[in-house]
């Protein structure tokens, strides 16, 4: 139910708390609710993105679509949409999903309310995985309440320059002094994937290998 000014963070601190809660050696999943069972607080399509995608951010394991209403109607078609998307780019991400985390600590300037987004950085290789989403408010009858544009800067440690590629977005940021800044709309996410073997990731490839090293170790 996605009615309620504050119920999107609740949400994320739920999330934070199972996994918390069971010192993260249990897997946990979300259930995500789209069907239409009312007329007020009709979760929408971008909504919808959101809440998958904050599910995985958050570490959830497994993300289902909650639709045990047989006398509701189904999804909205773009509900339905983003649906069908998710499955498909979760399932191409999986196995960096579910891969080690990066242990190049990327930080970003939107931490206050009406300007979050929360992350999730996962090393593939010598890659980097960004993920990324606008964690945006909802009023009392389940609209947005933020409906601004915000802009955010992403800082990468010991990285000079190069190009961060946008997944499933057709499109590239360049970096400039290890920064890069991106523009979310309402709901946003996107998925960023830096390559540190681009230039100026010399030192940050370093690091990444020295990492692997002592984990070998162990």
């Amino acid at each position: 139910d996605m009615g309620g000014q504050g119920i999107v963070p609740k949400y994320v601190d739920i999330l934070e708390y199972m996994r918390s809660s069971t010192s993260n050696l249990i897997p946990v999943m979300a259930y995500i609710e789209v069907n239409k069972i009312a007329t007020a607080n009709i979760i929408t399509g971008p909504q919808a993105k959101m809440q998958a995608w904050l599910a995985v951010v958050h570490g959830m394991k497994a993300v289902n679509w909650f639709t045990n209403f047989p006398s509701a109607p189904g999804p909205t078609p773009d509900v339905a949409q983003e649906m069908i998307k998710f499955k498909s780019q979760i399932t191409s991400l999986t196995n960096i999903i579910l891969g080690p985390e990066s242990n190049i600590e990327i930080t970003d300037n939107s931490n206050s309310v009406g300007n979050r987004v929360d992350i999730m950085t996962k090393q593939n290789g010598t890659d980097i995985w960004l993920f990324t989403v606008r964690l945006t408010e909802v009023t009392s009858t389940g609209t947005n309440a933020e409906t601004n544009d915000i802009s955010t800067t992403f800082t990468i440690p010991n990285f000079t320059s190069g190009t961060v590629t946008v997944y499933d977005e057709n499109r590239q940021i360049t970096i400039t002094n290890g920064q890069f800044t991106d523009t979310f709309h309402p709901n946003d996410v996107h998925i960023y994937k830096i390559s540190t073997t681009a230039s100026g990731g010399a030192q940050i490839l370093s690091s990444i290998l020295h990492w692997i090293g002592s984990v070998i170790k162990i």
